[in-house]
């Protein structure tokens, strides 16, 4: 199954750069959240959009899948790496800012 995480948001309110690669005890966000996906044994794909280029090298320098979004929100994002994808089975929808998230809690 696929795991779509959106990473591709300004992250503006936190004035800290690109959200997804903000650090959080020396790693990234979002390396915690694709190794819980891949810790629960789904494929993670990073959906991005113009706003995240550090992020799309982080992504590509580590393996990670990545969908190019037109950046015109999280819905429409979405919507549209499902359907230029063509995802016609469940798929797995997270943001990419929760550090805390484990395999354990996804396969709950």
């Amino acid at each position: 199954m696929l795991a779509l995480i959106v990473a591709g948001g300004r992250g503006t309110r936190l004035n800290r750069g690109e959200k997804p690669l903000v650090r959080i005890c020396d790693r990234p966000m979002i390396a915690y959240v694709i190794d819980a996906f891949c810790a629960a044994g789904l494929e993670p794909v990073a959906v991005l959009s113009s706003a995240v280029p550090q992020t799309a090298n982080w992504c590509r320098a580590h393996g990670i899948s990545t969908y190019h979004a037109r950046g015109a929100g999280y819905i429409e994002d979405i919507t549209e790496c499902i359907e230029m994808l063509d995802i016609t089975g469940p798929v797995f929808i997270s943001v990419s800012d929760i550090p805390g998230l484990t395999a354990e809690i996804i396969t709950d």
